[in-house]
């Protein structure tokens, strides 16, 4: 069931995907209302249509308000430490590919190069990212147990 599951999803259970996530940081005096809209209205339907073309099997955005990196910051300070930080990141994007070529086909493109890359000029702060790379593997999804691992007894 598992193995169906995830060839549905891309991979399979031999052959994960690999995914890069991308930390981003918004311009200073960025709004997230504003954040959020130019990401939604226009970064994401740019992105959509170049990505099928140079075979990113997945993507994804992941926004982290202001709001709520402060109030999660506070609960974890209360209930863990003063060592335990909520990432200070406006977004998080992921990339999920068969081969990191097909990544590196899609960063290296004219296309990326005027259809995203130009553009985020205005709305992300390009002096600062952090980057990571390797493989996700999903255990439990919508409440079903998708991928096991032996229990021990």
């Amino acid at each position: 069931m598992a193995e169906n599951q995830a060839q549905d999803r891309g991979g399979s259970p031999r052959e994960p995907l690999l995914k890069f996530s991308v930390m981003h940081y918004k311009k200073e005096g960025v709004s997230d209302e504003a954040f959020k809209k130019w990401f939604e209205d226009e970064q994401i339907p740019r992105s959509i249509t170049m990505f099928k073309k140079y075979n990113i099997a997945r993507y994804s955005m992941y926004l982290t308000p202001t709001v709520l990196r402060e109030t999660f910051d506070q609960e974890l300070k209360e209930r863990r430490n003063n060592n335990w930080k909520m990432a200070d990141f406006s977004a998080v994007t992921s990339y999920w590919v068969h081969d990191a070529d097909d990544l590196r086909n899609v960063l290296s493109s004219p296309d990326w190069a005027e259809k995203i890359a130009g553009p985020e000029t205005e709305w992300v702060n390009m002096d600062s990212a952090v980057v990571l790379a390797g493989f996700e593997t999903v255990y439990l999804e919508d409440g079903n147990i998708i991928n096991t691992v032996p229990i021990p007894e």
